[in-house]
Order: structure tokens, then sequence, then C-alpha cells
């Protein structure tokens, strides 16, 4: 560092303008398997916010398998709601178990990346 930008830290701390200092955590182990020794037995869904030149901010959803990281299914959408969340996994669903029914899709884990770690299990 330079004098200069030594004298600046320094004069930032005496009159308490710096941002508040957060400790380095150390990185979380996963509780348990992630890749999946066979297809479909276990699901990742998440979702982010773009901006597109065209048409402004959008969602992007997705559903990704854990055992070989195929995209089994993705949406797009103007509004990011829970309803349009679920979409991609009602499209795999639909498509890799053949139907919506209530037991098509029966030992499928779903693990939904959010804020708070949310884990669905389909049973």
């Amino acid at each position: 560092m330079k004098r200069e930008e030594i004298k600046e830290l320094r004069l930032m701390r005496v009159n308490n303008l710096l941002s508040p200092r957060r400790s380095r955590k150390t990185a979380r182990r996963h509780a348990g398997e992630i890749i999946t020794p066979a297809p479909d037995l276990m699901w990742g869904a998440d979702g982010t916010k773009v901006f597109t030149v065209r048409e402004g901010w959008s969602w992007g959803f997705a559903a990704v398998d854990h055992f070989n990281a195929e995209c089994v299914g993705h949406h797009t959408c103007k509004k990011g709601d829970r309803f349009n969340a679920l979409e991609p996994v009602s499209q795999a669903a639909q498509e890799n178990f053949g139907s919506l029914s209530q037991d098509a899709a029966r030992g499928l884990s779903l693990r939904a990346c959010c804020p708070k770690p949310l884990k669905l299990i389909i049973t």
C-alpha cells in the first residue's frame, strides 16, 4: 500500500467512515451428497433476475438434475413469483415422468436455492 492510501485509511477509520468489517467464515460443507447415483433422484431449482435491453427486467428459472447437471426444465417470465419458479419443475416432471399426477415423481428430491436453504421432498 502506498503512503497516501495508508493516511487516507487512517483518516477514514478515525472518523468512522469505513464500512464494518465482517469476519471471514469458513466455507460450509454440504450435510449430504449432492451428486446422486442415478438420474431423476434429486433436482435443484434456482432463479435469477436479469436485465435485457428489449424487455427490461425479467426472471429466469431452471431445474437441474444433480446426477449429470442436465437442465431438465427452464422458464422465463416478467413476474418472479412462486408459481413461475416451479414451472421448470412441472415441465421436467411432465417430460421425465409422463404426467403431473400425485405419485408421478415419487422419490424425487428437490433442492430449491433461496436465501434460506429450502429442501423440498416430493413423496
